[in-house]
């Protein structure tokens, strides 16, 4: 979803990838996969839809769908709640430590099948002629968040 989201001009990713010097091996670059980052501040999203700060952030996401020509006011603030309580719920399950794991890109799309891991990883780093192989290693910070990342999604409607 990230890259789709890159090609319209929103540049953040939810699953910042990068490329760093392998914490094993010096000598070697490897992929990162790392937490993610949300729109609004965490602290601010854990207080939950009560939270006037919460009601702010939901009416500026009104207000700038309607000046993108939204149209219909009461769906614009129900898909604009949709989004607020989906930023919670991953505010939530965002690990306080983590822990880092190397993955083979392989291992990453056996586990994860709902994301075609080379797509994503390709298009996210946006590097020329960048062909990345399936025993590609991937140094992933925090596999529980991703495991609960994959769940809230696969729970959220479209």
């Amino acid at each position: 979803i990230s890259y789709r989201f890159r090609s319209i001009g929103i540049t953040q990713p939810y699953l910042p990838i990068s490329v760093t010097y392998d914490y094993y091996d010096k000598n070697k670059h490897i992929l990162t996969i790392n937490l993610p980052d949300t729109v609004a501040p965490k602290y601010v999203l854990l207080n939950g839809l009560d939270d006037t700060n919460i009601e702010k952030y939901r009416r500026n996401i009104i207000y700038v769908a309607k000046s993108m020509g939204a149209k219909d006011l009461t769906y614009t603030e129900k898909e604009a709640t949709k989004i607020v309580e989906l930023e919670i719920r991953l505010a939530n399950i965002t690990a306080p430590t983590f822990n880092r794991v190397k993955r083979t890109i392989g291992e990453l799309q056996e586990k994860y099948s709902g994301i075609c891991w080379r797509t994503y990883l390709t298009k996210m780093l946006a590097i020329p002629n960048l062909a990345l192989q399936e025993n590609d290693e991937v140094m992933l910070y925090s596999p529980h968040h991703l495991d609960k990342i994959v769940e809230v999604l696969q729970s959220t409607a479209p």
